[in-house]
């Protein structure tokens, strides 16, 4: 359908003259009407002229009036259709410019194609003659090393004919070197004779020294050796006063060192074991346990009577009793309280662990299952591979089977199992053999190393289990 556009003005004049022709037809139908009448018009009298007149205004009026009916009619439909024409034309347009935008979608879609595959080309191209500038620069450095050769070739010839020339020279040349590199060497052998003399001379004194040493050590093992024991005892505690007890380099260390490992030794419990000391309640002593326990009744193994300031070793027998079979002098309960309340503060403040492993240690141990079996404290060891994201297990032989251990250890569910050479007993490693535990990587014997170097050694497990996964 052709789209026809709507002209007011010519519609306007259109209706002018439909109205002019309407009105000279009426016009024409008045004066008939009136040649009609006039007989009866001129016979009347003139009284009935405005009544007439008035007639004929009226129905002018009145055919006026649907005169404009009749237009406002015809032209509401003239413009309903053209409307419709209009709206039809509309959609059709419409479906055009969809169209049409789907063309355009599609040469742009072209477009960037052929921009894409002409940048390709553009680096294709970019690369060949990378490609032949490298050639040329070959082909020229080949020429230079043909051209050097060249000159090599005519200077080695030229040597050969001089050398031939000048041979009984050289062999004389070379007779005076020997004897010079001959005088060096002798007298590097004549110093270093020196050197081993002064040296021997040394090593006379320290001999004499030592076996003056050596004697006297003989003499001080005879003198222990005839010595009783109480009485080598008496001179020991003679002999470590604290102003000699500071002299000894390494003793200060050993003793700090064993007062911590007779501390922590306390912190673990095994069974029915338990280590506490003793407080006065209402003037009664009762036997108070490292986790806060009060046991009003106790039986020392020994028969001595208890003691305020040291801890004891017990074993739980039932009904608010324990029996005490150890005695710890060297650890205080005032030590015991102190260590205590370390171990909560490292439990309410635990430590940064961020510097333990690169910047992808957590996304590679986040998720990763590790069994740790050992009866020895590991609360940073656990909060550190929970820091970052991993799931341990801390087990011991005594709370799990050496079958389940084994199973665990050796089956799908568990990622990498670390064994604590110091708090593992001899059967979990007979059950897992070490040829077993050598041929199995994701099972790992360590022996006194750090929580740091345990963490690291899973994040280097589980890195090298990511590249072969890659490759």
């Amino acid at each position: 359908m052709v789209n026809q556009q709507f002209d007011f003005i010519e519609q306007s004049k259109q209706d002018k003259r439909r109205a002019k022709d309407n009105k000279s037809e009426l016009l024409a139908r008045y004066r008939q009407r009136e040649q009609q009448q006039r007989s009866p018009l001129v016979l009347t009298g003139s009284n009935d002229h405005p009544t007439a007149n008035n007639t004929l205004k009226s129905e002018i009026r009145r055919l006026r009036r649907q005169l404009k009916r009749a237009q406002v009619s015809k032209q509401a439909s003239e413009l309903r259709e053209k409307l419709r024409i209009t709206q039809q034309s509309q959609r059709r347009l419409k479906q055009e410019n969809q169209a049409l935008r789907q063309q355009n979608q599609e040469l742009q879609r072209e477009n960037a194609d052929i921009v894409h595959r002409y940048q390709a080309q553009q680096l294709d191209a970019a690369m060949t003659q990378r490609q032949i500038n490298y050639v040329q620069a070959y082909f020229a450095q080949a020429g230079f090393l043909l051209q050097a050769a060249e000159n090599r070739l005519k200077n080695a010839r030229r040597f050969q004919q001089f050398s031939q020339r000048s041979q009984q020279t050289r062999d004389q040349r070379k007779q005076l070197n020997k004897l010079i590199f001959v005088k060096k060497q002798l007298g590097l052998a004549l110093k270093r004779e020196r050197m081993l003399k002064d040296k021997v001379t040394r090593l006379k004194q320290e001999r004499a020294a030592n076996q003056a040493s050596i004697s006297r050590l003989h003499q001080k093992i005879n003198l222990l050796h005839s010595d009783s024991p109480q009485h080598l005892e008496d001179r020991l505690k003679v002999f470590l006063t604290p102003e000699n007890f500071q002299q000894i380099p390494w003793l200060p260390e050993f003793a700090k060192r064993y007062h911590q490992l007779r501390l922590e030794s306390l912190t673990i419990r095994h069974e029915k074991q338990t280590y506490g000391y003793f407080i006065k309640i209402n003037n009664h002593l009762a036997f108070k346990t490292i986790d806060d326990r009060i046991l009003p009744n106790y039986d020392l193994d020994q028969g001595t009577e208890p003691r305020l300031d040291v801890i004891y070793a017990g074993i739980l027998t039932g009904n608010h009793s324990v029996l005490l079979t150890q005695t710890y002098a060297e650890v205080t309960p005032h030590d015991l309280n102190r260590d205590k309340m370390r171990r909560l503060h490292q439990r309410s403040h635990p430590m940064h662990f961020t510097g333990w492993l690169p910047d992808d240690g957590k996304a590679l141990l986040t998720g990763k299952r590790i069994l740790i079996v050992t009866w020895q404290q590991t609360q940073t060891l656990n909060q550190a591979f929970r820091f970052f994201g991993a799931a341990p297990t801390i087990v011991n032989n005594r709370e799990k089977s050496i079958s389940w251990i084994t199973q665990q250890a050796t089956g799908q569910q568990i990622d990498l199992t670390f064994l604590m050479s110091e708090g593992l007993s001899h059967a979990v490693l007979e059950t897992l053999t070490k040829t077993q535990i050598k041929s199995r990587p994701n099972i790992r014997l360590v022996y006194r190393q750090s929580p740091a170097d345990i963490v690291n050694q899973a994040y280097q497990y589980f890195k090298e289990q990511a590249r072969l996964n890659l490759t």
